[in-house]
């Protein structure tokens, strides 16, 4: 398959929340501080290996249609939005009491319930973004982009926006792993309705079972990114077979890419936040869909614990040391993804930590064990200072120098509509230090825990490039 490459308070609290959750992982990392100190030399000669040698990636984009095409679809959504800044803003603090979602609601509905921003200037027209079908109407990301403001605005949202997507792109792997995840997530729904237990059991995962098939689907369309054979993986631990899961986990491993997917248009700022800033006509209008994108949907975390949970079952029974050194790969890779999330990168920390607690347990861990939980502290401490730091230029080329949560106010803290109206805002700062710069600084550390190999001596040994080589190719 050819492909192109590429170039409220519930606001406010969700921003609070994402900040005290780095906070507070942060904090607990500094009982790993003496450890770094002893380790201090040893460490430093496994950055330095883990960046020789360098593997060459190549060239990938998610987008399945071309690159100008793609630029043009961005803009024309923007200018689908029928008001500027200053008209959104006065809107926004006139209505700021009306949008207000109150948690007894989320609490009945069970989920968390956004904003209906709809009908203002606070989401593209709908009439407007209709009628782009006539320009773009045969590209998936097209049809990605009405179902991603459909469900941004609280809305029962159709699917068959996004079936749209694949009947215009049937190889299109984004697609298809998007659509596998709604009908997961539809499935899981409905069986939480039914009455009837086993029915409910049965029809599950048979609903899970079509939605794995539609994800390996995917995988096959695009086998160099490892992002869709882990979000398979993931599904299929969810109605059992680890004998197949484990072969997904190891494609994955052996695949040269590793980049997060998302719904258009998040996919795209995710990639170009400078650029859209510079392509800017000096309006900021593009801003606006800070309050669309802060409402995309999360993937299920739980359940990738769930499947490492599983997995310390099975490592107790079989004492199996390749498996082992394949959850250890996954975990490591995991906290690679590129554009992904800082949620995403704690939580390959946390499942990377359950499989060296496994190690333990196994004994496959001996003298090298300190090293290891060494390269776990950094993977978040190191990366997320260095990815401040180089965050800081990010400021001032935004020029903004409120800082990342300046009037947003802190928990427990009353907040004004002007001070949530600028956290909105703000989401793009936040973003872009995320992604562009504490992901990257986070993932160099990950890299250094993947090079490690556990053996049934209780030694751990870094594995070189060739021998990593020779492992994805035999994975292959």
């Amino acid at each position: 398959m050819k492909r192109h490459l590429g170039s409220a308070s519930a606001g406010v609290v969700a921003l609070n929340f994402a900040l005290f959750i780095c906070i507070a992982f942060l904090a607990a990392l500094a009982h790993s501080l003496p450890a770094l100190a002893e380790a201090r030399a040893s460490s430093a000669n496994v950055e330095s290996a883990a960046n020789e040698s360098p593997e060459e990636v190549p060239a990938y984009s998610i987008f399945y249609s071309p690159p100008e095409r793609v630029d043009a679809l961005f803009w024309a959504i923007v200018d689908c939005y029928p008001a500027g800044l200053d008209e959104a803003r006065e809107w926004f603090l006139e209505n700021c009491e009306r949008l207000q979602v109150s948690i007894g609601t989320m609490q009945k509905a069970g989920r968390y319930v956004p904003p209906d921003y709809s009908g203002g200037p606070l989401f593209p027209d709908e009439a407007k973004l209709a009628a782009l079908e006539e320009s773009f109407g045969d590209m998936p990301e097209y049809w990605q982009a009405r179902y991603f403001f459909a469900r941004a605005a609280g809305k029962d949202s159709d699917i068959e926006l996004l079936e749209r997507a694949h009947g215009v792109a049937p190889d299109d792997s984004a697609t298809l792993y998007l659509l596998a995840q709604i009908k997961a997530q539809n499935a899981e729904a409905a069986s939480l309705e039914s009455g009837d237990a086993l029915k409910q059991q049965i029809e599950r995962r048979e609903k899970l079972r079509q939605a794995v098939e539609m994800m390996v689907q995917a995988a096959e369309c695009e086998p160099s990114n490892a992002f869709y054979y882990y979000a398979a993986a993931n599904l299929l631990g969810g109605i059992g077979g680890y004998e197949p899961v484990t072969e997904l986990l190891k494609k994955g491993n052996a695949a040269p890419v590793n980049e997060v997917v998302d719904l258009f248009p998040l996919s795209y700022v995710k990639r170009n936040f400078r650029a859209i800033r510079d392509a800017d006509d000096g309006s900021g209008k593009f801003r606006l869909l800070s309050f669309a994108l802060m409402n995309a949907p999360l993937p299920n975390f739980i359940a990738r614990r769930t499947v490492i949970r599983n997995y310390q079952v099975i490592l107790n029974l079989t004492g199996d040391i390749d498996l082992l050194n394949t959850l250890h790969v996954y975990t490591s890779r995991m906290g690679q993804a590129k554009y992904a999330e800082m949620i995403h990168l704690l939580v390959a920390a946390v499942l990377n930590g359950m499989v060296q607690t496994e190690a333990a347990e196994l004994g496959a861990i001996g003298s090298d064990a300190d090293t290891l939980k060494v390269l776990s502290a950094m993977a978040g401490r190191r990366g997320s200072v260095r990815g401040i730091a180089f965050a800081q230029q990010a400021w001032r080329d935004f020029s903004r120098d409120e800082g990342l949560m300046a009037g947003a106010g802190s928990f427990g803290e009353e907040v004004t509509p002007e001070e949530e109206w600028d956290a909105y805002l703000q989401w793009w700062e936040k973003q872009m230090m995320e992604i562009a710069y504490v992901g990257p600084a986070m993932a160099v550390q990950f890299k250094m825990l993947e090079a490690y190999r556990y053996h049934e001596d209780g030694t751990i040994a870094r594995v070189g490039y060739v021998q990593r080589h020779r492992e994805r190719a035999a994975a292959n």
